[in-house]
């Protein structure tokens, strides 16, 4: 539960599906051979604690398994080769989650972010004002918006519509 539970362990999801909410806000399911809290279990270092930041909400009949954080960083200090699968694993199920997201995600004309490329453009938020201000510069017979969009790497382009 968001805000209570614990981060005490890692957890497959066997059967079943999931909802995942923040704030009672739908984020995505959790389906059969997922695990329930990568996202968590790789934000914390082995020492730290935390506690969840989702909600996990069983829609139909579910089936987990579940192990606890200790006992597996005892075996992943023990067993490289089993702590390289579970990162690999996990690593995987956060980028599937961070997919999902991502198909929720719109901007302006129902442009998407498309986070496997490294240069996405977004609008930043200090620009905003600029374009509103440049905007109102435009005479309106032209019929022409300008807008500032900034990379990733802090390249700014102008791009009119």
């Amino acid at each position: 539960m968001q805000g209570k539970t614990p981060i005490d362990k890692l957890s497959l999801l066997i059967s079943g599906r999931i909802r995942v909410t923040v704030d009672g806000e739908f984020l995505h399911y959790i389906f059969p051979l997922q695990f329930l809290d990568s996202p968590e279990w790789d934000s914390l270092r082995p020492t730290e604690e935390g506690i969840f930041q989702v909600t996990l909400t069983a829609e139909t009949d579910c089936q987990y398994v579940a192990w606890r954080r200790k006992k597996l960083y005892l075996l992943f200090a023990k067993h490289r080769f089993i702590s390289r699968l579970f990162s690999v694993l996990i690593g995987s199920d956060i980028a599937d989650k961070l997919y999902a997201l991502n198909d929720r995600v719109h901007i302006g004309k129902g442009f998407r972010y498309d986070i496997r490329l490294p240069n996405f453009y977004h609008v930043s938020v200090a620009e905003t004002s600029r374009v509103q201000s440049t905007e109102k510069i435009l005479s309106s017979s032209s019929r022409q918006k300008l807008k500032n969009v900034t990379n990733c790497y802090g390249q700014k382009k102008e791009i009119f519509s």
